[in-house]
């Protein structure tokens, strides 16, 4: 199913003629920070670790953040430091905003480089096109580097749901 939906859907976009400028606008990366911590690369991955920009409501997404230090003092009193994500639909609908801190994972096994993985077994998204942001900033918001629309990805089902989500259920008869 997904190799057939990669080769159904051409490039999504940018070059699309019907895509109006604001929402080109929303798809622009803009990034601020302190850089003392910098996200070098963002991946998206499905299942088998392949990289992939468009997606089936029922794929595995892994999100990978690659990051290193350039303080090593930040590095040494790194206990407040917090890794977060946001799933935008193209519309501006929040779909999902979450790090570290909301979920609280404590003081974060980080290495002075090395990646963060956020995965999601189901996306259950339904067809749109979405704009990821990543960040790694202090638990008081102070930003080192925040990727607002670090990556763009689609989502494409054959089934025609319409909404935001496709929820797992079960239809019964009695």
């Amino acid at each position: 199913v997904m190799q057939n939906l990669d080769n159904s859907v051409s490039d999504l976009g940018e070059s699309n003629p019907q895509t109006s400028a604001k929402s080109q606008a929303f798809f622009e990366l803009k990034r601020w920070g302190s850089k003392e911590l910098e996200i070098s690369k963002v991946e998206l991955e499905d299942s088998k670790g392949e990289k992939h920009f468009l997606f089936h409501p029922d794929s595995n997404l892994r999100l990978k953040i690659h990051y290193h230090f350039n303080d090593l003092e930040l590095f040494k009193n790194r206990e407040k430091l917090v890794f977060g994500i946001g799933i935008h639909r193209s519309d501006g609908t929040v779909i999902l905003g979450t790090n570290t801190d909301i979920e609280r994972l404590g003081a974060l096994p980080l290495s002075q480089q090395g990646i963060v993985s956020y995965s999601i077994p189901r996306i259950g998204l339904l067809d749109g096109q979405y704009r990821l942001d990543v960040a790694a900033h202090r638990q008081d918001g102070y930003p080192y580097d925040y990727h607002q629309a670090a990556l763009t990805f689609s989502v494409r089902s054959s089934l025609g749901q319409i909404g935001v989500l496709s929820t797992e259920h079960q239809w019964s008869f009695s």
